[in-house]
């Protein structure tokens, strides 16, 4: 349709199309340029109350010959000769404003070339939301044919004028031979003027006929021959052509002839004759026959109509055709002769609703002998239902009889099109009213668009059932009220799966809408209903879709009228535009549902700088209510230090850009900020911001922690790496000083010795605590008790440490068991003891707290430790001393760090601690503040419950024998070391510098060996590489591990293959023979460390 929506129009499809300012229903016009520049064959226009020209299909254009532009700029009153005004507005006044459409009238149109046409129209009035008329729509037919065609009917074709005037007849006389042939032998003087022949030239009865029109010739031949053969008379009219300036014309002539026999022989002898002009009278009768072929012609070639004449009598009581065009077979389905002799039979297919309407309207066109039109709908013999329009007009006859002359045209197509607007507009009524229940429920929703679906199809009954996201199963959301009175089910069902359903689950099998009207008829489909189920007669269902998949099925049914398309259309359009709505409300709420429940901080901002609009997540965030966020402008509580950053990205949203990735800290309620990453999205049109905040602080805390973290790992691996070469050093050193100081007199070089080897051993434990900080001090992983650890640190703290400091203790762990190193977990649980101690100068309170907790996945997720989920027991060292600063706690596991003066601490004390946790996958964490005390917290997995303990009472003593000992070690210094130690022992010793070595060395002598002692770490090859070496020669080998590193992972797993023990760098005499001797009286099935 072409519209004026007041900007002007731009061409647009092959129409003039509008701006937005056509009202509320502009936006739904599309349905009407779908049906009526595609459907509708008539013009089409809508004018507002003044006139002016607003709408119009392509149709209206082409008729007038006027563009798109032209037209919205004209009135209909341009279009219509001044003649027609005072009658249109009659016709406005009292049909079209009163009833809101008027009867079919005939106007005349004016095209733009000046050209005058007759027009029929019939115009219906629009109303706005108030009910006021707002336009008028008009349905335009070019009658100009139709016209020509009723002129036809009624005029006479000019008649032929006489090429010669007839001035009188004249005689002939033909003599006829023995041989029965015939010569013309005299005519009338006056012969040659009439005919324009001589006689000369037509003698011959051959040349004769030459002048008689080719269809009469025969039945002229027949005539004479029968003279000649039975005599007599005859009279007969032929058509014959008079010569008049070369040119022959038609003429009607009447030929009397008479025979006259010989009275000799008495054969005919003579036919003689005269010739009459009757042209005079043939010509009404040729022209009345003219006109009746054309007549006939027309009635027969009527597109969609068919032409009548009915007899009504002299007072109306009887009903006979006296004329019926053959269109009746198809525009009735009936037999020509057949509908000729009953009328009855047309008449009884009108439909019973309209039937007493047209008998009446009948009766009062007789009454007031004027012109009949009417509408019905008639049921042709193959059910289907179709509108026609019949006209027809009265004449009186002598006798006092009435003839009406009728026409019947087919106006379905029109009627589908008035009803469909129609419909259409009952449809966007309901739609528009669905879109103000605001308030409303979504099944109040589908209630109303379920009773408007009814209202639209003319159904009685009806339902509306929601797909589930599978397309299995169909849950019943909406009956009708009229099915809920009718239905006698107690229990109605909700849920119906597909695969179960009957005939209506056809339309989610099919995907496709399903038509049934005749439901009661046998069908395999069905597979019946309840007792009290409602009757259905005849059903419709569609399946709607969103995309390619259903999300609900609505059925009608019981109509009075078949089902059509049309109401496949009206309910799929209807359900549709439901379904964009109830879709649009769910959305909505979703929308608010995650705006309100959004972690995120979500805000729309004015370009003034206030807040428009917040969720609930900044209060709960920053502690501000909302009122109070929009009070004043939000920059107002970024943090001092950020404000600059922060106004050079809001210049940028102003100039139309994204911003993402800003970051300030925000003030909050009770004073403190929290640091905020702002992504903004500007609406410049509405001078407003989106913005989508994030709450960082715990994230940037975490990459504080991280950070921290990597750093200490990396700190931790240089410090282990330091040791195990120190290590290394110290096993050479400690070794030599204690054989040195074995061998040696009491003297001053034993007294030398012995103090080498203890500088050496307090160098070793440095070395240790370095290992326990880099992750790799573990040597044990046995059940320890801790609560008989916190027992033994007790006895030594109270021995050792300020009186005036109180050591308590809080056990509440019910089974205190985890797997480590005890020795380790005592040296970390004194450290934080004497941390504390030293926190204290002047007393105070020392705890030491024990008890199990469970940590879930959200919590060890959180750690920086990467610990697993799982029962842990959780060590509290409690203090109430001065408390740690922020930039101490920074600080706090670093190796080397420490607050005390010069010489009263390494610094390594809490970062062996910080190791301690880790190589037992554990967690630490550390509260406090200036002031208020300390409390360290350590979780450490507890051990399973079949776990033992072991006695650790175990006895100190050197050990000797006689074994044979491979020792494989790639540092000369423990090499030699080592040896001379075993050698010492009673042992027989063969060296090796590397695994290679040590491998070949054992292929060929390893039946007189006993024992290996393999260094973890050598170059070429190492120590888990050379002892699957060995198992593959000896499967039986017996080995001892040996590392300058601790029982870490990549030892546990040698032992887990079968080595018999471990023994850490630098080790002692007594250590060395106590691990021999262990893996000597070894089981194979168990090694320990």
């Amino acid at each position: 349709m072409a519209k004026d929506g007041g900007r002007g129009a731009s061409k647009e499809g092959g129409r003039a199309r509008a701006g937005s300012g056509a009202g509320p229903r502009a936006a739904s016009r599309h349905w009407l340029d779908l049906l009526f520049e595609q459907n509708l064959q008539d013009a089409l226009v809508r004018v507002n109350m003044d006139g002016r020209i607003l709408e119009f299909n392509q149709a209206y254009g082409e008729m007038l010959g006027y563009s798109d532009e032209e037209l919205l700029l004209l009135t209909y009153m341009d279009l219509t000769p001044s003649r027609w005004h005072e009658f249109e507005a009659r016709i406005v006044r009292e049909q079209i404003l009163p009833r809101g459409y008027s009867e079919v009238y005939e106007k005349e149109y004016c095209r733009k070339d000046g050209t005058v046409f007759p027009v029929e129209l019939r115009t219906f009035l629009a109303r706005d939301a108030g009910g006021r008329p707002e336009s008028m729509w008009a349905l335009v037919r070019d009658i100009s044919e139709r016209k020509r065609i009723e002129r036809a009917l009624k005029a006479n074709e000019e008649r032929y004028r006489e090429a010669i005037e007839l001035i009188s007849d004249y005689l002939f006389r033909i003599r006829v031979e023995a041989d029965g042939r015939a010569t013309i032998e005299s005519v009338s003087p006056n012969f040659e003027r009439i005919t324009g022949r001589r006689l000369a030239d037509v003698a011959q009865p051959d040349e004769w006929l030459k002048t008689v029109h080719p269809e009469d010739r025969p039945r002229m031949v027949q005539v004479l021959q029968k003279l000649i053969r039975e005599g007599g008379e005859d009279h007969s009219e032929f058509r014959t052509f008079v010569l008049r300036e070369g040119k022959e014309t038609p003429r009607w002539v009447e030929v009397s002839s008479k025979a006259e026999r010989d009275p000799q022989t008495g054969r005919v002898a003579a036919i003689v004759g005269a010739v009459r002009n009757v042209s005079d009278r043939k010509r009404p009768e040729m022209e009345l026959e003219r006109n009746e072929r054309l007549l006939r012609s027309l009635s027969e070639n009527l597109a969609d109509g068919m032409v009548y004449q009915i007899d009504s009598g002299i007072g109306g009581e009887r009903r006979t055709f006296t004329y019926l065009s053959p269109a009746v077979e198809r525009m009735h389905g009936l037999k020509h002769d057949e509908a000729l002799r009953d009328p009855g039979r047309i008449y009884a297919q009108v439909i019973e609703e309209d039937r007493g309407m047209l008998a009446a309207r009948e009766a009062e066109a007789f009454a007031r002998r004027e012109a009949l039109a009417v509408d019905v709908r008639v049921r042709l013999p193959s059910g289907e239902v179709r509108w026609r329009h019949f006209r027809s007009t009265p004449r009186a006859m002598a006798d006092g009889r009435v003839i009406w002359d009728g026409i019947e045209f087919d106006v379905t197509a029109r009627k589908q099109a008035e009803e469909e607007l129609r419909l259409n507009a009952s449809r966007l009524d309901g739609l528009l009213e669905l879109t103000r229940m605001s308030g409303a429920s979504e099944k109040e929703l589908t209630d109303f668009a379920l009773e408007k679906a009814i209202e639209l199809t003319r159904s009685r009954i009806g339902y509306l059932a929601f797909m589930n996201e599978d397309e299995t199963v169909l849950a019943m959301y909406s009956w009708s009220r009229e099915a809920m009175r009718e239905c006698a089910i107690r229990d109605k069902p909700v849920l119906y799966p597909v695969a179960t359903t009957g005939l209506w689950g056809e339309a989610v099998r099919q995907r496709r809408p399903v038509i049934t009207n005749d439901y009661p008829a046998p069908n395999p489909l069905k597979k019946g209903y309840p007792p009290g189920h409602v009757r259905v007669v005849r059903h419709m269902n569609i399946p709607l879709f969103d995309g390619d998949k259903i999300v609900l099925v609505a059925g009608v049914g019981n109509k009075a009228l078949p089902y059509d398309e049309s109401d496949v259309r009206q309910l799929t359009l209807l359900m549709d535009g439901m379904w964009k709505i109830i879709r649009q409300r769910r959305a909505q709420r979703e929308r608010n549902l995650i705006f309100d429940l959004s972690l995120d901080l979500l805000c729309i901002a004015g370009f003034d700088g206030h807040f428009k609009q917040l969720n609930p997540a900044w209060s709960r965030t920053l502690g501000w209510s909302d009122g109070e966020l929009r009070a004043k402008p939000w920059i107002d509580r970024v943090h001092p230090a950020d404000r600059a950053a922060t106004a050079a990205a809001c210049e940028e949203l102003r100039a139309g850009r994204t911003v993402g990735g800003i970051e300030n800290r925000f003030r909050c309620q009770d004073g403190s900020y929290r640091w905020l990453s702002w992504h903004f999205s500007p609406m410049v049109d509405e001078q407003l911001v989106i913005g989508v905040v994030r709450d960082v602080t715990d994230l940037k805390l975490m990459q504080e922690r991280i950070r921290q973290s990597e750093k200490l790992t990396a700190i931790g691996q240089l410090a282990g790496g330091i040791a195990h070469d120190f290590n290394n050093q110290l096993a050479g050193i400690m070794g030599y000083a204690d054989l040195l100081s074995m061998r040696l007199e009491e003297g001053p070089l034993k007294r030398y010795a012995q103090g080498i080897a203890v500088a050496s051993r307090r160098a070793a434990d440095l070395t240790q605590q370095l290992l326990a900080y880099g992750r790799k001090g573990k040597y044990l992983s046995v059940p320890v008790d801790v609560h008989r650890l916190l027992g033994e640190v007790v006895a030594i703290l109270e021995r050792s440490i300020d009186k005036r400091i109180r050591i308590g203790q809080v056990l509440r762990a019910s089974r205190p068991v985890v797997l480590g190193d005890p020795t380790q977990i005592q040296n970390a649980l004194l450290n934080l003891a004497l941390n504390a101690r030293d926190a204290m100068p002047e007393g105070g309170a020392l705890t030491f707290e024990t008890d199990v907790r469970e940590l879930d996945e959200d919590q060890c997720r959180d750690s920086i430790f990467g610990i697993v989920p799982g029962p842990y027991l959780r060590i509290g060292v409690v203090d109430t001393g001065c408390g740690m600063t922020d930039e101490v706690k920074k600080h706090l596991f670093e190796p080397f760090f420490t607050t005390k003066k010069a010489g009263e601490g390494t610094g390594m004390g809490l970062a062996s601690v910080y190791g301690t946790v880790r190589n037992h996958r554990g967690a630490i964490q550390v509260q406090s503040e200036v002031g208020c005390g300390t409390t360290v917290c350590i979780d450490l997995p507890l051990a399973p419950d079949q776990a033992r303990l072991e006695d650790s009472g175990a006895v100190e003593s050197l050990a000797r024998g006689t074994a044979s000992i491979l020792l494989v070690d790639d540092e000369p210094t423990v090499r030699e070391m080592a040896g001379d130690v075993l050698r010492d022992l009673g042992y027989t010793v063969v060296t090796c510098a590397d695994g290679r070595e040590a491998v070949e060395y054992y292929r060929e002598h390893w039946r007189k060996l006993d024992l290996v002692i393999l260094d973890m770490v050598m170059p070429r090859m190492g120590g888990r590489e050379t002892f699957a070496a060995l198992r593959v020669i000896n499967p039986r080998v017996r080995a001892l591990l040996s590392s300058g590193y601790s029982l870490d992972g990549e030892a546990q797993r040698i032992l887990d293959e079968g080595v018999l023990g471990f023994i850490g760098k630098p080790y002692r005499r007594t250590d060395l023979s106590r691990k021999i001797e262990e893996a000597l009286g070894a089981k194979k099935e168990g090694p320990k460390t």
